[in-house]
């Protein structure tokens, strides 16, 4: 019987994705498949990199099942239009039996999540961002607090009376082809913990737990209050040269113990899957939604750059950043 906690499935996801950068795809494929048997509801993201293990191993028919299993958490068919499913397309036999189930996987998605509460969290994420979207916003700071007060209270009232609204329970947000790393709820959890509402360690180690939040998406809240509490931004892009972020001993032990506490892989392991991300530019084929990992600077970086990297210890030169 699956358990609850997610621990054991994120042990699991993490050697898999040790094991993608390795191109080891039968047995990162392995530990998929453990992972998914440790818990009741997988995240979609991993269900499409086993997908994409699946497809380098000929594994066809098991490349389907998690196929289907995206349908299931809300993916349409357009989302399988990406040139890695090409091959699965190319099966004719296979690629129709797909498309025959898609209704099928369509209605299991929509009476296994909350489509109401789905909506309800769209439209507070709306409210809530059109505040943000004024001009002269400064002039509006008061209409803004008292809005982001109503938003807050409605979204407490939705978790007591609903129930955390995951992507088990409302579905994905997806643009094209893509998988948005972060869930519906991300701005609004953000800004409860902007307000001081939660005990921000204890909660969100809960909440990813629980599976009701996936890992990586906890860390990118917490550290909009603490920059470099998981090490997450690790390189800097100026004039195409790519600079790694360093840190001491100390800190490294600080972002080491910050990352087991919110059951995430090691940093240096961390460091490898967003070099890994870089070298292979557009022929990406997996998703380990790293995307505030590299930071790109605007068309007017500082003049003292080497200063400003030196400060933000970006000091090391990695490598001209033409492909």
């Amino acid at each position: 019987m699956p358990i609850r906690n997610y621990s054991t499935y994120y042990n699991f996801i993490h050697i898999a994705e040790n094991e993608i950068l390795l191109k080891k795809y039968e047995s990162s494929l392995s530990n998929y498949k453990e992972a998914f048997k440790s818990v009741e509801t997988p995240f979609a993201i991993d269900y499409y990199n086993a997908a994409i293990c699946a497809i380098h191993t000929n594994s066809i028919d098991l490349s389907y099942k998690y196929m289907d299993k995206l349908v299931q958490k809300g993916c349409n068919i357009n989302f399988f239009n990406q040139k890695v499913f090409d091959t699965l397309r190319k099966n004719s036999k296979g690629w129709q039996q797909f498309k025959s189930n898609y209704n099928r996987n369509k209605h299991i998605f929509e009476q296994k999540i909350n489509l109401e509460l789905r909506e309800q969290v769209i439209n507070l994420v709306k409210r809530d961002q059109q505040q943000y979207c004024k001009p002269n916003r400064a002039l509006h700071i008061d209409s803004i607090h008292y809005v982001n007060e109503v938003v807050k209270n409605e979204f407490n009232e939705l978790i007591q009376q609903k129930g955390f609204p995951s992507e088990h329970l409302i579905g994905l947000e997806i643009i094209n082809d893509t998988i948005i790393s972060t869930s519906m709820t991300h701005v609004l959890l953000l800004h409860q913990y902007q307000d001081g509402d939660f005990e921000m360690n204890k909660d969100l180690r809960q909440y990813i737990l629980d599976g009701k939040i996936r890992n990586r998406e906890a860390a990118a809240i917490y550290e909009f209050f603490d920059e470099r509490a998981f090490g997450t931004q690790v390189l800097q892009e100026w004039d195409n040269i790519l600079y790694e972020r360093t840190c001491s001993s100390q800190e490294k032990d600080r972002i080491d113990f910050n990352r087991e506490y919110f059951l995430m892989e090691s940093y240096e392991s961390y460091k490898k899957k967003v070099y890994y991300q870089y070298v292979s530019g557009n022929s990406l084929q997996f998703d380990f939604g790293f995307y505030w990992a590299k930071m790109k600077a605007d068309n007017s970086p500082p003049k003292d750059i080497l200063q400003y990297l030196t400060e933000n210890n970006f000091y090391i030169e990695v490598k001209n950043c033409d492909k």
